[in-house]
């Protein structure tokens, strides 16, 4: 589990392994340096990555340890100060940052370690016995000396390790609201991959700075304190390439200014150049980009002109001499603008897949959206439905029952009829709502819906509640899809149940249908009951699930009271092409 502090501290092992690299190089050009670049390359991994991922450094500490051994079998003689430092941030790192497992590991490598330290140690003192060049007493002496060296590079080890559990068990007791990339992920996925790319793209680059460093001084060997210099400069720009490209720049020009005034020549360094242009045009920003293609242009004169003095100092100037000069300066524009154009290109291709990736997601959003609004549509519709049914099965049967208490002790025989009635009423509002129900459990049910033939039973059915209904009915029919038909059927069912429950009692109910050539107009008006609310209120599902209907249908719908009486209008298209249009579709 990695501490809350990982966010706060992601350069400081990194830092920690060029520092280690740069005493590892100052160390091999001192009089009598023993630095094996291999061994001391792995070491330097090995401090990188404690914290990120404390296993990877625990197994390229072991790489290293055999380098180390294999140096020593070729007759070298690497110095042991590098494994016990990085030995002791690797397992610092492990008690700190890493699992059980990996915290027993680091353990196992603080005795595997110690032990071979004191035996790598003692090894020279043997070979030195059996050379003749030393004494038994002075065998003795110095393995008393080198197993208390290695004693106190195992108390050096295992102090790290103790340290390293010590602060992962304080942070886990103060850490009240869990690691910051927990916390992130949890809040925000994509700050927490965010994160978690630019993590790895510093540990990424701090591995390639150390390597680049280490190819530097074994390829190019500084022999001086300024070439030295040029190659820390240069390192610090890979490193800082892709996270800060200005300051990887402005790192760039005076490590090649100090490059040309030292007077050496290209080198194995100058890739920093190449990569921090690349970079300037891949990564940084649009001020960014043109310092690096100015860098470009500049760097190419300047090159072009320090190559050129190298060559022709002191010959005379001829035509050949020019066209050298020519030749240097497209050669230097070619590589230079190489890399910054390559990193345009790569800017480009990023940017182009972002935008798919956004286009793409931009569409499955638009598509979930547009299944949200069907689903909304197809929930209001059943919930119309479903409104229409209840209110108008329900009058029905409150009604019939009203009218069943009051004939009771006058007409049995009207008790019968309305019991008969409520549960026809009752079964039939059943069966709708399973039907309902059904559609609302799988979207492909679909169950029989009313049409323009089931307004007779519709009429009958009010008749028998009690209601004063008269029809009539003019024109030649036209025909009506079926869309039309049901939301005529539900417009004329909830006025009607309207008009059973605000309406005046006894009042006469009429519903007039009229079809001309391009419409079929429905008129529906009842007597108001001065007591009662005209409609029951233009809210819930009632007139405004009827206007939603007509609309839907193609047509209009207008409801407002007219004196003592409440009327309801609809127009509904039905010509016979329209009709045909719709049953098609």
């Amino acid at each position: 589990m990695r501490q809350p502090g990982l966010l706060a501290r992601p350069l400081f092992e990194p830092t920690l392994a060029v520092v280690f690299l740069a005493v590892c190089a100052i160390a091999a050009l001192l009089p009598g340096g023993r630095i094996d670049p291999g061994s001391a390359l792995m070491l330097a991994v090995a401090i990188a990555s404690s914290r990120l991922s404390p296993g990877g450094a625990v197994t390229a500490g072991w790489f290293a340890v055999v380098l180390h051994v294999v140096a020593l079998v070729r007759g070298g003689e690497p110095a042991l100060w590098g494994l016990v430092v990085a030995g002791t941030v690797a397992v610092f790192g492990t008690a700190a940052h890493g699992t059980t497992a990996v915290r027993s590991w680091g353990l196992a490598v603080v005795v595997v370690l110690s032990g071979t330290t004191a035996l790598l140690g003692i090894r020279s003192v043997f070979l030195a016995v059996g050379a003749g060049l030393a004494t038994p007493s002075a065998l003795i002496l110095f393995t008393i000396v080198y197993v208390g060296v290695g004693a106190v590079c195992g108390a050096l080890l295992t102090a790290g390790w103790i340290v390293g559990l010590t602060l992962r068990r304080r942070a886990d007791r103060t850490a009240r609201r869990g690691p910051v990339e927990t916390w992130l992920m949890q809040a925000d996925p994509v700050a927490s991959a965010d994160v978690a790319r630019r993590r790895h793209r510093l540990t990424v680059d701090a591995i390639v700075a150390v390597m680049f460093f280490v190819v530097g001084t074994v390829a190019g060997t500084p022999a001086s304190v300024v070439g030295f210099g040029v190659l820390v400069l240069f390192t610090a720009a890979v490193a800082l390439r892709r996270e800060a490209p200005p300051a990887a720049l402005g790192l760039a020009w005076p490590a090649a200014l100090l490059q040309m005034a030292s007077g050496a020549g290209p080198g194995f360094v100058d890739i920093a150049v190449l990569a921090v242009l690349f970079a300037t045009s891949a990564y940084g920003d649009r001020v960014t980009r043109l310092a690096g293609l100015a860098s470009v242009a500049v760097g190419s004169l300047t090159a072009a002109g320090y190559l050129f003095l190298q060559a022709h100092r002191g010959a005379p100037i001829t035509a050949a001499t020019w066209a050298s000069l020519a030749t240097l300066l497209v050669g230097c524009v070619a590589v230079l603008g190489l890399a910054w154009t390559l990193g345009l290109l790569l800017r480009t291709w990023r940017t182009a897949r972002d935008s798919r990736r956004e286009g793409l997601r931009a569409l499955e959003e638009h598509r979930q959206a547009q299944r949200a609004v069907v689903v909304e549509q197809e929930r209001s519709r059943i919930a119309r439905d479903m409104h229409d049914v209840v209110a108008h099965s329900l009058a029905v049967v409150i009604a019939q029952a009203d009218g069943a208490r009051y004939a009771r002790a006058t007409d049995a025989a009207a008790v019968d009829s309305a019991l008969v009635t409520i549960s026809a009423t009752a079964r039939a509002a059943l069966a709708d709502v399973r039907v309902l129900l059904a559609q609302l459990r799988q979207d492909d049910t679909v169950g029989p819906q009313p049409t323009l033939a089931d307004l007779p039973p519709l009429a009958a059915q009010m008749r028998a509640a009690g209601l004063a209904l008269s029809w009539s009915e003019t024109g030649e029919p036209l025909p009506l899809g079926s869309g039309a038909q049901l939301a005529v059927y539900r417009i004329i069912q909830e006025a009607l149940t309207n008009a059973l429950r605000h309406g005046a009692p006894g009042g006469e109910v009429r519903v007039a249908l009229g079809w001309t050539g391009a419409d079929l107009a429905v008129s529906i008006e009842n007597a108001l009951d001065p007591g009662r609310d005209a409609a029951g209120g233009d809210v819930g599902h009632g007139l405004p699930g009827m206007r939603e209907r007509a609309v839907l249908a193609g047509g209009t719908l207008n409801a407002e009271a007219d004196g003592d009486r409440f009327r309801v209008r609809v127009a509904v298209p039905a010509t016979p092409a329209a009709a045909s249009a719709r049953e098609t579709a």
